[in-house]
C-alpha cells in the first residue's frame, strides 16, 4: 500500500474505465494500456512527492497547466504545493462528496450574513439520528438530515431555528440539545 493510500484510506476499487477517465482528467493524455488501480496510485503519489523539488514559478506553471484559474495564494509556496495536490487529488479519485458541498455552502452563506459566527464547530450527528430534548414537560423529536433538521414535519437549517421554535427565546441549538457543553462553542 502506498503513503498516499495509508494517508487518504484505501480508495473504492474503480471499474477499468473509470480509472482511464480518473488518469486522463489527472494527467490530460491517454493512459498506458495495462492500468489498474495501483498504477495510478504509484504515478499520483510520485509526481505528488515531486511538488516538493519544483520551484516557485514551475509551481505556478504547474497550477496553470492543471486549468484552476488563479492560485488563492499565490505568495506562498507550501500553499501553492498544497492546492496543487489537492487539485490532482482530486482530479484522479472525485471532489468532496456533494453533503460535505452543501455543509461548505451554508457554512459559507452563514459567516456572510454573520461574520461575527464561530467556524470551528462540533460535528453533527449523522443523517437519520433523532435528537430528543425534554422541555417544559413535553418531550422534542428533531431528525437529523444531509441538509438540515426536520421537526414538527418542517424543515430547518439549524438547530437554533428549532431551538428558539421550541422554548421562545434564542438558545445555542447544539448547546440545547445536549451537543456541546456550555462554554465549549
Amino acid at each position: 500500500m502506498s503513503r498516499l493510500e495509508d494517508e487518504i484510506g484505501a480508495l473504492p476499487e474503480l471499474p477499468t474505465h473509470d480509472l482511464r477517465i480518473a488518469w486522463r482528467r489527472l494527467y490530460r493524455n491517454e493512459p498506458p494500456r495495462r492500468l489498474d488501480r495501483d498504477l495510478l496510485i504509484r504515478a499520483l503519489d510520485k509526481e505528488l512527492a515531486a511538488l516538493s523539488t519544483l520551484s516557485a514559478p514551475e509551481l505556478r506553471m504547474k497550477w496553470h497547466a492543471l486549468c484552476c484559474g488563479e492560485p488563492m495564494a499565490p505568495a506562498s509556496r507550501d500553499l501553492l504545493i498544497r492546492e496543487i495536490a489537492y487539485k490532482m487529488q482530486e482530479r484522479a479519485h472525485g471532489g468532496l462528496a456533494p453533503a460535505v458541498k452543501r455543509r461548505l455552502r451554508a457554512l459559507a452563506e452563514e459567516f456572510e450574513a454573520d461574520a461575527a459566527i464561530s467556524l470551528v464547530s462540533a460535528p453533527l450527528p449523522k443523517p437519520g439520528t433523532r435528537l430528543l430534548r425534554e422541555w417544559g414537560g413535553k418531550t422534542y423529536t428533531v431528525i437529523v438530515l444531509d441538509d438540515g433538521f426536520e421537526y414538527g414535519g418542517e424543515r430547518y437549517q439549524s438547530l437554533t431555528q428549532i431551538a428558539r421554535r421550541i422554548t421562545g427565546a434564542h438558545w445555542s441549538g447544539p448547546r440545547f440539545f445536549g451537543l456541546r457543553r456550555a462554554g465549549h462553542e
